[in-house]
Order: C-alpha cells, then structure tokens, then sequence
C-alpha cells in the first residue's frame, strides 16, 4: 500500500511516497516574470546521478534543489533518534529504496557493512575485492582478474567502468563484456 507524506521543507509543495514516488501538488505558480499558473499534481521523473543513486529535482521560491530519493524516504519516514548522517541501503542495491532496506548509520557503520558483504577489502587498499572476468563482445573468454582493482589498474580502464558493465549498466566497457565470477 503506498502512504503519501510530505517532504520537510518542501510542506504544500511536494509529497514522497514509501514506494520512492515524488508527486508535486496542486498550487499556484509565481513565475519570475510575475506570470502565475496553475499547476495541478504530477509524479515527478526519477533519475539517475553518477553513483547510480535514484534522485529528483525539487523546485522552491525559483531556486532547483536535487535530493536523493533514498534520503528522501529515510527523512520522511524513518526515524533517527541518534542523528545519523548516512543512510545504508541494507541489501546493497541502490534501486530499492523501500523502507525495510534503508537505515541511519554512521560513516564507519556504513564501511563496516561493506566490508561485511565483501564489496571492498581494506587490506586491498586501494579497491573492490571482487573475481572479475573479461569477455570479447562475441562471448569468448579472455581472462580472469582477481579483483576489479587489477583489471583497472592492468588494462588502464576506470573501475567504475568495468563495474558498471559487470552490473549490466552498460552492455560493454573498452570494447569488453565483464561479468563478476
């Protein structure tokens, strides 16, 4: 069931629901050339920012504000007694924004947990612990690497790059298909 509530800050204006849909309401508009409009509601588009965070622009007073949807929710509706700066997506994907996957946590919190579901190994030092594997865009095999840190660092291509692929953001990185063994 999806339960509307209004975005601290944006009250009258805007509304986010446990689902991670932002919704304008209905208002009038004072353009800066003083033309006013009626603007009824609309579901505001959802897109995506450079680390692959679901967010939304948010206008006030003429001014555009981009907000992350996940910190949104978390804002809205899960409390924080303790003040934590960082909100944790509990199962690692960031497209699941629902409620029961997100939570307040610390900076060192958050780097716990990550090291917890081995996505990054502090004792790599400088990068992701993960078995990748390199594939021509036919399919054949061309080599294995023991993480993402040592394909980047031996083929010259950014992590993000090869990441990305291996998580089908993109079908290719440098010509490559890459997939996590």
């Amino acid at each position: 069931m999806e339960i509307w509530k209004e975005i601290s800050w944006f009250e009258g204006i805007y509304k986010i629901s446990n689902l991670g849909r932002v919704k304008s309401l209905d208002r009038i508009i004072i353009y800066k050339n003083w033309i006013e409009r009626r603007q009824t509601w609309i579901v505001r588009r959802i897109s995506y920012d450079k680390k692959w965070y679901k967010n939304v622009i948010l206008c006030k007073n003429n001014e555009q504000f981009t907000y992350t949807i996940h910190r949104l929710i978390a804002k809205t509706f899960i409390l924080n007694p303790n003040n934590k700066p960082a909100v944790n997506h509990i199962n690692w994907i960031k497209d699941d924004n629902s409620i029961v996957n997100l939570e307040w946590v610390t900076s060192k919190e958050n780097s716990k947990h990550a090291i917890s579901i081995w996505l990054y190994n502090p004792l790599d030092n400088i990068g992701i612990k993960k078995i990748v594997s390199q594939y021509t865009l036919e399919w054949l095999f061309v080599r294995k690497f023991d993480s993402l840190t040592k394909a980047s660092y031996e083929l010259w291509i950014s992590i993000w790059n090869i990441s990305s692929a291996c998580w089908w953001r993109y079908k290719t990185a440098w010509w490559f298909i890459w997939k996590y063994a």
